[in-house]
């Protein structure tokens, strides 16, 4: 439990130490090839599926894929590492974003 609170403590100190054009700046230059093909993200990530395939826990999993296909979303669309966003940009996430949340609410709420 302390690990936990240390490590949310951590978390929020470094949103508070950083503004959002510094999160911008870092979620722009978040490579997802770099972490795919880190061993600790399949060392980790391998079991962890695994196990939740095993254990018919899908919502997880569905949250977690859709958690990272915001994360890609929001790179291609809105962070653009300081440039100007345009309207075609802003379009595309407000319409990526509401699929993933209806998908989301299908398979939650209505789906169960």
């Amino acid at each position: 439990m302390n690990q936990l609170h240390e490590f949310l403590t951590r978390i929020l100190q470094f949103m508070a130490s950083h503004d959002t054009e510094t999160i911008a700046r870092q979620l722009a230059n978040l490579d997802m090839s770099m972490i795919a093909t880190n061993i600790y993200t399949w060392v980790i990530g391998v079991p962890l599926v695994i196990y939740l395939l095993w254990t018919k826990k899908f919502k997880i999993i569905i949250a977690f894929v859709s958690f990272c296909l915001f994360l890609v979303l929001l790179q291609h669309t809105i962070i653009n590492a300081g440039n100007k966003v345009d309207l075609k940009n802003v379009l595309s996430f407000i319409a990526g974003t509401t699929a993933l949340i209806g998908l989301n609410l299908y398979l939650f709420l209505i789906r169960q």
